[in-house]
């Protein structure tokens, strides 16, 4: 049997880290894949690019593309992330860096960490819950579960892109039977229009 790629075997690690977790653990290694592998799409999208230039751009000390938000910037400029995408990563980037300098930081609904989660707009999308209902907004779900919800999706629509989602979605199938079920709104409403991915394909 043919292994996973590399950033399939990243994304399990993250998918063991949702709903439940240790919020700092997850914040910190969603932000790492998202900034790692949004990298590999940027880079797809640069043709002439070679070693050396690649290191220029992004070494993390002197490189000209060395910050998150750079690569987000960067990576909106070329039409890798939607202007959702790119929002949404700049929030994810924030989640992170409050975590990761105020060791006080133990939970999503402190206040440093809500004020971007409820920024998150994770419910213009319709997600499919464990147990089969929708959740189509934030408003009954914990901050927690839409940060794990928009970070799970957001690295699936990466994993996909880079090739090799298989692996992905047959590893969040084993997790998701875990997750808490959620009541099933009547009657489900259907959406009027699709709504805007994180990456354009």
């Amino acid at each position: 049997m043919t292994a996973p790629p590399d950033h399939a075997k990243d994304l399990a690690s993250i998918f063991h880290k949702l709903f439940g977790g240790d919020p700092r653990t997850l914040a910190i290694l969603a932000a790492s894949y998202i900034e790692t592998h949004l990298v590999e799409l940027i880079v797809r999208r640069l043709p002439g690019i070679d070693a050396e230039i690649r290191k220029r751009l992004f070494d993390p000390i002197r490189g000209s593309v060395s910050t998150f938000g750079a690569k987000i910037d960067l990576a909106r400029a070329l039409n890798v992330l939607t202007d959702r995408g790119r929002s949404s990563a700049l929030l994810v980037a924030k989640v992170r860096n409050s975590f990761a300098h105020n060791l006080r930081l133990s939970s999503f609904d402190h206040a440093e960490v809500a004020k971007y989660i409820d920024k998150m707009e994770y419910h213009r999308a319709i997600q499919m819950t464990p147990d089969g209902s929708h959740d189509i907004d934030n408003k009954n779900m914990t901050r927690e579960e839409v940060f794990s919800y928009l970070v799970r999706q957001f690295c699936l629509d990466i994993s996909f892109s880079l090739g090799g989602g298989n692996w992905a979605v047959s590893d969040l199938e084993d997790i998701e039977p875990k997750l808490r079920p959620r009541p099933s709104p009547s009657p489900t409403p259907t959406p009027t229009t699709a709504p805007e991915g994180f990456l354009y394909r």
